[in-house]
C-alpha cells in the first residue's frame, strides 16, 4: 500500500513538472514567434557569412602565431 501510493505521488510530481515545462515552452514559443516576424532572413544569412569569414581569420592568425 505504501509503495503503491509512493508510485501515485511520484506521478503526480511527475505530471506537475510537465505542466511547468509545458508552460514554459509556450512562453517560449510566442517570444520566438516574435523573433521571428521582426528578423531578416537575408540580412541574417549575411551576418552569419561574416562571421564565418571573421572565424577562418581569426583560425588562421592563430595558426601563424604558433608555428
Amino acid at each position: 500500500m505504501c509503495s503503491q501510493l509512493k508510485a501515485i505521488e511520484f506521478q503526480l510530481d511527475s505530471a506537475g513538472m510537465s505542466k511547468t515545462m509545458l508552460d514554459g515552452l509556450k512562453g517560449a514559443n510566442s517570444v520566438m514567434g516574435k523573433i521571428n516576424e521582426s528578423m531578416n532572413p537575408q540580412e541574417m544569412s549575411k551576418i552569419m557569412k561574416e562571421f564565418a569569414k571573421e572565424t577562418m581569420k581569426m583560425e588562421m592568425q592563430g595558426d601563424m602565431m604558433q608555428d
